[in-house]
């Protein structure tokens, strides 16, 4: 074959699957490939060729299995060099709305600056998801995309080469070609006429039901409203060679130019704007290829009806709803497959362990420790101590929660210092400690369940998946005093079975259920606490109405059993309200924990990701961009960057603005996902927000003081959430007289900011208990934030919220 090519002789479509082959496996060496692609290109690529490396390429990629008949996709080889917006990628958008089965095929940019894989993960969309993931996707919402360097991971070996090259090879050819899911109807751009005809003799070499290829006007790989536009299509045995004019389907006249796109940021934009249904450029092309695209699908008699029927979709609503459709299923796929993998793993490892069932060996500290606590009981019993610290309205029941990490965000930290938590649970008062044991998923450490009983008399919740004895075996042996048992997930029989061997085991069990059936279905098991957990374990969404609907529905408040309320609970108003119906006890995570029992610390003017990283480890809970005018300011660019590189880290991002018009606010928060916005100076038109965001309204000492009473200017608005004091001079690092806190009377609540430090921050926290501080000067050297003083200020509001939980009695 390689002689032949030397020849300057085409290969068969036979040959050219036995070459591909050879070069995607190295079968052959490097000199070898690289001559080989560089004399193709030479001679010019035949179909046969063409469709014998698109063979290829599908036959090594990760398989895609569906069911369905027929499933589309739509895309651009690339290389016409105009950087336009991610048109394609709309278009499958809308043919999804259609009720069109679209396998979209891409990658990351390569002739532009956002390909189809960049502007689908800004908006939300996993790259990563496994082909089990892609499939069910696929199977639920008729969409899926497909990341071509996770499915063609061959292609690693041979990018070196095309490197070496500098020029197009027939890779850069067969791309949309090499689709995974074998779809059956297809249009393809293409940037040179001369590619026209050997494309579509390779889609159809390739047995597609129906397929176009289109040359758009000025070398554009998509239908251009530039001018007219050369189209071969086939739909079975029909075919066609098309002139399309925009004109005759009622379009004006749109320049290439006029839909040039730009960064992640700026396509995500444009893409929001579209899916609006907001006039545009790039909404008429969008429309003009997707209205095509449903004619060649045969969902109409013609491409007119197909063009009315995309913008009636887009107009309608329908599209924008098909792709948060889409977005909510992949959540609740990607949260569910992996419940069914730990549950699945856990199987594998300890089902077959039944033949080991005697005692686990302790070493000495560890016989020591368990039997220590085994004689503080009954004291030690949970169920006993929810009962009696229920009655005591001198704090609050609270299962406090030690966890490292977890499947969907990841590893917290790097570093736990679980004596730390453990001292802060302790000053809490908290009524147990819950330890999360999985190590695979969750990240634990082997020894944290044993340091914890070690640094603790408080009842320790073994938080594992549990799925046999020997799992309740290791909880006693590391110090545990009550183990977790998940109704949804097991048999009746396996329930009452471990909850039987744990009680012999001297350990209580927490019976979690998130339903009515799951209360039914345990009700004739004698375990210890029944805990209601709040968030779905299948979509992982919380909500605590959960627990309050359970507790009415299963008339719980004559229950003989304490009971817990489990995960989303955020505030001392939700625990007040959950432990005045009957709820016995709350479990929270720690976060959550220093989140509603400690000031919030916000740290502003970060202008960079490194110094956004430092923000985030730091322990603040609140991080502040500056948009105004001042040495702070950042572009929306790096912004994004910015908010980006946070985004699992749960902090908060607050965008700050100052005498700016809505429009200017609206094209910064339209364009990056923050969660808060903080506006200094006159304004009034919240209304005209286009995306709700929690809201702080800021006032300078002087505005506090020029005002009649402070309790009219504090409630300005309806829209506002927080009220924000600062400085004479807000961004001075000078301080204001704290005293005037005394008289303001909002329902807002306050976050003080002006001249904070290290030094001064726990004076004010402790004396006039603000809902949170703000600093940017104060934990500055040389203009830049400073790691150290970051800490240490965040260590220094810790410090002075340590016993606020303690001392505040609930009011019930």
């Amino acid at each position: 074959m390689l002689d032949k090519l030397m020849r300057k002789e085409s290969l068969s479509y036979e040959e050219s699957i036995v070459l591909a082959d050879d070069v995607l496996n190295k079968r052959i060496t490097d000199d070898k490939i690289e001559a080989a692609l560089i004399k193709l290109n030479l001679k010019g690529e035949t179909y046969h060729e063409i469709a014998g490396f698109a063979t290829a390429m599908k036959r090594n990629a990760k398989s895609f299995k569906a069911t369905e008949l027929n499933i589309m996709d739509t895309c651009g080889t690339g290389g016409d060099g105009l950087e336009t917006f991610n048109i394609s990628t709309a278009v499958a958008f809308v043919l999804a709305a259609a009720g069109i089965n679209v396998a979209k095929h891409g990658n990351r940019s390569v002739s532009s600056k956002c390909g189809s894989a960049d502007i689908l993960e800004a908006m939300g969309f996993d790259l990563q998801l496994t082909e089990r993931e892609n499939e069910q996707l696929f199977s639920e919402e008729g969409f899926c995309f497909l990341f071509a360097q996770a499915y063609h991971t061959k292609m690693k070996t041979i990018m070196p080469i095309r490197k070496k090259i500098g020029k197009p090879s027939i890779f850069n050819i067969i791309g949309p070609l090499s689709n995974p899911a074998n779809v059956t109807h297809q249009m393809i751009g293409v940037y040179t006429s001369k590619l026209l005809r050997p494309v579509y003799e390779a889609m159809k070499t390739l047995g597609l039901k129906s397929g176009a290829v289109v040359h758009g006007y000025g070398g554009m790989d998509e239908l251009s409203l530039e001018g007219e536009n050369e189209v071969l299509c086939f739909n079975g045995v029909k075919e066609q060679h098309l002139i399309l004019n925009p004109k005759h389907y009622g379009f004006e006249k749109i320049e290439n130019k006029q839909l040039k796109g730009g960064s992640k940021a700026v396509n995500l934009e444009i893409m929001q704007h579209l899916l609006a249904g907001d006039e545009s450029p790039y909404k008429e092309a969008v429309i003009f290829n997707a209205g095509f695209c449903i004619y060649l699908n045969e969902r109409v008699e013609s491409i007119k009806e197909g063009m009315k029927m995309a913008r009636m979709l887009i107009d309608e609503g329908q599209v924008e709803a098909k792709v948060n459709a889409i977005l909510n299923t992949q959540a609740w796929i990607k949260s569910s497959t992996i419940l069914d993998e730990i549950f699945e793993y856990k199987n594998q490892i300890y089902a077959s362990d039944r033949q080991d069932l005697l005692p686990l060996s302790m070493n000495p500290k560890q016989e020591a420790s368990v039997k220590k606590r085994a004689k503080l009981s009954p004291l030690l019993k949970s169920s006993r101590a929810l009962y009696l610290k229920a009655q005591e309205p001198s704090f609050y029941p609270i299962i406090g929660e030690i966890k490292r990490g977890s499947p969907s965000k990841g590893k917290f930290t790097e570093a736990l210092d679980i004596e730390s938590v453990i001292k802060h649970y302790e000053a809490l008062n908290v009524i147990g400690i819950s330890v999360l044991a999985d190590q695979k998923y969750f990240y634990a450490n082997e020894e944290d369940v044993y340091n914890v009983s070690r640094l603790t008399d408080k009842p320790i919740l073994y938080k594992e998946f549990i799925v046999s004895e020997k799992q309740i075996q290791m909880a006693k042996q590391k110090g545990a005093s009550l183990i977790l048992l998940i109704a949804r997930m097991l048999p009746v029989e396996q329930l009452e079975y471990l909850t039987q061997y744990a009680h012999e085991h001297d350990l209580e069990v927490l019976m979690e259920i998130h339903q009515a059936d799951e209360f039914e279905k345990v009700s004739g098991i004698d375990f210890d606490i029944l805990g209601i957990n709040n968030r779905d374990l299948q979509t992982f969404k919380t909500d605590i109405d959960v627990s309050v609907n359970l507790y009415n529905t299963l008339g719980l408040a004559s229950y003989s059993k304490p009971i817990v309320s489990e995960s989303g609970i955020t505030s001392l108003d939700e625990m007040d309200y959950l432990i005045k119906i009957g709820f016995h006890g709350v479990l929270m995570g720690e976060h959550l924990i220093r989140s509603v029992t400690q000031t919030g610390i916000k740290i502003c003017g970060v202008k960079s990701v490194e110094e956004a990283h430092f923000v985030a480890q730091s322990g603040a809970h609140y991080i502040g961009l500056v948009f105004a005018e001042s040495k702070r300011q950042v572009a929306i660019q790096s912004a994004y960057e910015i908010v980006n590189a946070i985004k699992e880290t749960g902090i908060k991002t607050v965008a700050v603005f100052k005498d700016q018009t809505v429009a200017e606010i609206n094209k910064v928060i339209e364009t990056i996902p923050f969660d808060m916005i903080q506006i200094h100076g006159p304004f009034d038109d919240y209304e005209a927000l286009n995306r709700p965001v929690q809201i702080i309204k800021a006032f300078s000492y002087k505005e506090i003081l020029e005002a009649i009473t402070a309790y009219h200017m504090l409630s300005s608005h309806p829209k506002v959430d927080y009220y924000l004091m600062d400085a004479m001079v807000p961004g001075s690092g000078k301080t204001f007289d704290w005293e005037i806190l005394k008289q303001i009377k909002s329902s807002k609540p306050l976050i003080i900011a002006g001249g904070l430090t290290s030094d001064n921050v726990a004076e004010l926290i402790r004396g006039y208990h603000p809902f949170a501080v703000d600093v940017s000067s104060g934990v500055e050297q040389e203009g830049k934030k400073n790691k150290a003083l970051m800490h240490s200020f965040v260590k220094q509001c810790y410090s002075a919220d340590e016993c606020k939980l303690i001392n505040r009695r609930r009011k019930l």
